[in-house]
């Protein structure tokens, strides 16, 4: 087994079942393109371009069917490269039509970032995520709400519509809440009647993240009490 050094120096690596010669100084970045491409194979290809030639110098799990030796077709542009570092993530589409999201790291020549000498491309291919995703949305996609007929007596259900689309309004979730909003939801599903079912204050408590019921008609008399205040200031 070759030790880093000799690795180095020879300037080998191993690409396509082969070894394939590459410039001294882009060797080090053949054991992160093969850490990448171990990681996420089969769904990633990762090319590192040699502005120097205009030649593909590198290739790990291709599936764009570029091999080494391949023109680079930068005809010249490393200038234009010149102070970026990361350029990406930006979309293209694969050989078969794949949507790949793909990101390149613009690589100097020294610690002085003096002149930029190739690239390093990974290209992702997420089309097997976008399967997934549309199945997803699919199965969770509701065509229709529910009818009106349907447990129209249902006062759990109407509870936890007003309190979650109440919280959804302000982007918030139950156990983010603070005394003064709880109270504020409280006094929302009051002025919508939701109190007057029986069970309905144990139902919110459950809702608020386990508040006790006590505290719950204690966020419900505090309510009332603004309220009325509110009132005695709208008639003066």
């Amino acid at each position: 087994m070759l030790s880093w050094p000799n690795f180095k120096i020879l300037g080998l690596i191993a690409i396509m079942g082969g070894l394939k010669s590459i410039p001294e100084n882009f060797t080090q970045y053949a054991s992160i393109a093969e850490a990448i491409t171990n990681l996420f194979s089969p769904h990633v290809e990762v090319v590192i371009h040699d502005f120097k030639t205009d030649k593909i110098i590198g290739v790990w799990n291709s599936f764009s069917n570029r091999r080494v030796g391949d023109d680079s077709l930068q005809d010249g542009e490393s200038e234009s490269y010149h102070d970026e570092f990361v350029i990406g993530p930006y979309e293209k589409t694969g050989l078969h039509g794949e949507k790949i999201k793909s990101i390149t790291s613009v690589l100097y020549n020294n610690a002085q970032n003096d002149k930029p000498i190739g690239l390093f491309c990974i290209n992702l291919n997420v089309s097997h995520l976008d399967v997934v995703f549309k199945s997803l949305s699919s199965f969770l996609s509701m065509e229709q709400v529910q009818p009106q007929k349907l447990f129209v007596h249902d006062w759990r259900e109407d509870i936890q519509t007003v309190a979650h689309n109440w919280l959804k309004e302000r982007d918030l979730t139950a156990s983010q809440l603070t005394k003064k909003e709880k109270i504020k939801l409280v006094a929302e599903l009051d002025f919508l009647g939701l109190f007057e079912a029986k069970n309905a204050v144990k139902h919110v408590s459950v809702i608020l993240g386990g508040s006790s019921r006590a505290t719950v008609y204690n966020y419900l008399s505090e309510a009332r009490e603004n309220s009325n205040k509110n009132s005695r200031i709208d008639k003066s």
